[in-house]
């Protein structure tokens, strides 16, 4: 998850509530970009995450 220039990772087994408030926009839809990258989601954009996830 991006914001800003900054990202975070997020362990969905313990921060689900933390992830969904950072994660989904006003209407309850994921924040433009998002994709999943196998295991992962990439929500938001930083050059910087999306090199590192496209690895």
């Amino acid at each position: 998850m991006s914001s800003g220039k900054a990202f975070a990772e997020f362990d969905p087994t313990s921060d689900a509530a933390e992830i969904a408030a950072k994660v989904l926009g006003r209407s309850g839809t994921l924040r433009a970009p998002a994709a999943r990258i196998g295991n992962v989601w990439v929500v938001g954009f930083t050059d910087e995450m999306w090199s590192a996830a496209l690895v």
